[in-house]
């Protein structure tokens, strides 16, 4: 028997059905899954994980397969969540590759949300069941146990439902119409490319960022000379020219001329 994470990256995913040997990295009596030591269990699915907007992994907003995390049953019926690294693989069914997966591979998207996303960060909204009711920007939003989003609104999260929509901002144009992507400086366009969700910073410690494609430049800090190398995720890769003319127009600079 092999350790099933090792062999999920390298040689194969799992289906439905497989079978599978609780065997857990801890002490007896750890928790309440522990009286399955040794058992068998059936592979149900790879845990799902909702995905929003502005994933700091960059991909895209849907449901996706966790394979670090398993849904097993034993033979009494229980269902648990379970690290991969606790269960050992036996012959069943399997999907096998030919050569290992790339890192990040076996994070695949499986579908889409399932419930759609009303509001995007940077929205412009009111809440609908207060009155009076100000104009807020939505800063951001979470899942609940069922997929659907609750909206980051002042102070709270509110469901969609409490939300009527005022104007839509930068990040709903990024995702569903970037032709109506719209800023009042080059400070502002640089700003937005820079949120987490969008472009990632690359190392520049060391010589390492050289061998990598950097898209754009930002200032460390305010007022500062050194410049920091961010990438694009790669679902945005369509504005990577934008980003590097954005560069030039601020720093006179190119990402290409720097790599050089």
């Amino acid at each position: 028997m092999t350790n099933i994470r090792t062999v999920m990256r390298g040689e194969f995913i799992l289906l439905p059905g497989a079978n599978l040997r609780y065997s857990p990295n801890m002490l007896p009596g750890y928790n309440e899954v522990e009286k399955y030591h040794g058992q068998l269990a059936q592979f149900v699915e790879y845990k799902k994980i909702f995905v929003g907007p502005l994933d700091m992994q960059g991909r895209m907003p849907g449901v996706y397969a966790d394979p670090t995390t398993l849904v097993v049953k034993f033979s009494d019926g229980a269902q648990y969540s379970l690290h991969a690294t606790n269960l050992k693989a036996l012959p069943g069914l399997q999907v096998r590759f030919d050569r290992p997966l790339p890192p990040g591979a076996e994070d695949a998207r499986i579908g889409d949300l399932p419930h759609p996303i009303q509001f995007w960060p940077g929205d412009l909204v009111k809440l609908n069941k207060k009155t009076p009711s100000v104009e807020q920007s939505v800063r951001g939003a979470s899942f609940n146990s069922e997929g659907a989003l609750q909206y980051d609104v002042g102070e709270g999260s509110v469901g969609g439902d409490h939300l009527d929509m005022v104007k839509r901002g930068n990040v709903w144009a990024l995702y569903n119409d970037p032709t109506k992507l719209r800023f009042e400086s080059d400070e502002e366009e640089r700003s937005f490319w820079a949120s987490e969700g969008i472009s990632s910073r690359l190392p520049s410690g060391d010589m390492d960022f050289l061998q990598l494609a950097v898209d754009f430049f930002v200032l460390f800090s305010p007022g500062g000379s050194r410049l920091q190398p961010r990438r694009l995720h790669d679902c945005f890769a369509q504005h990577r020219e934008r980003v590097r003319s954005m560069t030039k127009r601020l720093y006179g600079v190119e990402p290409e001329e720097a790599l050089a």
